[in-house]
């Protein structure tokens, strides 16, 4: 019996990763048609819709659901820095699934190396290459111009996914640096449970619900380079808060937890 029950888990593993990557290459000859022929922020638009679709379709064929709780402080209005943090491959659809317009996502040059992910995130993302000055440079660059189009950033404040047993890795500077050098405010995005369903490393996904908290817009238009360190903190400590929280007392923990530490003084 036990064996049977390991055959069908491989079996629905190696089906959910096969729906993936299918409807990935579905999508990919639209994304690159829009970009080809429309100017950036209009094919980003349109192109968002058809990446949508893939992950709807994903959660129908394999039963990973994505549910959020704070959507309603998403002004559409504005453009976000958002601050999630990284521990599973089912991290990028709970992106999907809850930001409510186009996005860019900051990535290492590694990410153009992946197959059909690759050439998505190529027009979809943001690369840089974090030995190179002029790389991280060109990279905020391109990262300023598209907030000053009104199009979200997505920066992983731990850099890579968390592959240790630590709820959090240590955050990087990057993401609050930039959201303080463009007054850009920050919403942290606490994704709870991806992990548990879906390891890194391994290809032994489960089905299950995927939870996402957003936190209260964080404002930096009176925040200086000084405050970075103090900015960074206190977002580590909210998403900290709320993974413990979701690991140990469920949604209405977690949920009380952000509103204790949604707000960072300047």
């Amino acid at each position: 019996m036990k064996f049977l029950k390991n055959l069908a888990w491989k079996l629905y593993s190696y089906w959910a990763f096969t729906v993936f990557f299918l409807l990935m290459a579905f999508v990919l000859p639209f994304v690159l048609l829009f970009y080809w022929m429309l100017e950036d922020r209009r094919a980003g638009r349109i192109a968002f819709y058809f990446i949508r679709f893939w992950q709807q379709t994903f959660c129908v064929f394999t039963g990973v659901r994505y549910k959020f709780i704070g959507k309603e402080f998403i002004d559409p209005n504005r453009a976000y820095i958002f601050v999630p943090n990284h521990a599973s491959h089912l991290d990028s659809p709970a992106l999907v699934a809850g930001i409510p317009e186009q996005f860019k996502a900051l990535g290492k040059k590694e990410i153009l190396k992946y197959p059909l992910f690759g050439q998505i995130f190529r027009y979809l993302g943001v690369t840089v290459d974090r030995t190179s000055i002029a790389s991280r440079k060109e990279s905020f660059r391109i990262i300023r111009e598209k907030i000053d189009k009104k199009i979200h950033i997505v920066i992983f404040a731990e850099g890579t996914m968390n592959r240790t047993e630590a709820l959090l890795q240590p955050f990087f500077d990057g993401a609050f640096r930039i959201a303080v050098e463009t007054k850009t405010p920050i919403i942290p995005m606490t994704i709870c449970n991806a992990k548990n369903l879906l390891p890194p490393n391994t290809m032994s996904l489960r089905p299950g619900d995927v939870t996402s908290i957003f936190g209260e817009p964080i404002e930096t238009a009176n925040l200086t380079l000084a405050d970075v360190a103090a900015l960074k903190n206190s977002v580590f400590e909210l998403m900290k808060a709320n993974l413990e929280a979701f690991e140990t007392g469920g949604l209405p923990a977690v949920t009380a937890k952000m509103t204790k530490f949604s707000h960072v003084s300047a």
